[in-house]
């Protein structure tokens, strides 16, 4: 019988366990972030784009974007359109995926004609965004496929 019933050590590890479990569930369903170092995550900083595609995605934004998000990336607050760079951007998006930015971006933007650029096109003003919130380039291009599912947008390098 002693066999079957754990020790004290591991109903301990249990309640430990199921208590962390708890937590980051209430934090995900909160809305809030949960920082997990888990194999296969990665950060905006790791690099989520190449070089090449922010200069392509700086002429996609001027054309498509600047007009309402301002050229300088600052967004309009008088029109109610936020910014893509700095604090107020970082803080909407911080510890969410560049996949959830990128989806966002394809279906609600440009707002008169949304989803019409193509996902060569987001991928590229995305990455534009990116350089523009000093991100670093990678080695990898920013294109949709589930690497982009587990890179997060973070404020700052950890």
């Amino acid at each position: 019988m002693n066999q079957m019933m754990p020790g004290k050590a591991g109903v301990r590890t249990g309640i430990v366990a199921v208590g962390l479990a708890a937590g980051a569930v209430t934090a995900a369903w909160s809305g809030h972030s949960v920082s997990v170092s888990a194999q296969g995550t990665a950060s905006v900083w790791d690099g989520a784009y190449l070089e090449e595609q922010a200069t392509r995605g700086k002429d996609e934004y001027e054309y498509n974007c600047g007009n309402c998000h301002i050229h300088d990336l600052s967004g309009d607050s008088i029109k109610d359109v936020p910014p893509l760079a700095g604090s107020d951007f970082l803080a909407k998006w911080q510890g969410k995926s560049v996949k959830e930015l990128l989806d966002y971006t394809t279906a609600t933007m440009p707002q008169d004609s949304r989803g019409s650029l193509g996902a060569k096109t987001y991928a590229d003003i995305t990455a534009y965004i990116f350089k523009v919130n000093m991100f670093p380039a990678g080695k990898q291009p920013l294109e949709d496929g589930p690497r982009l599912a587990t890179t997060m947008i973070e404020r700052e390098k950890k």
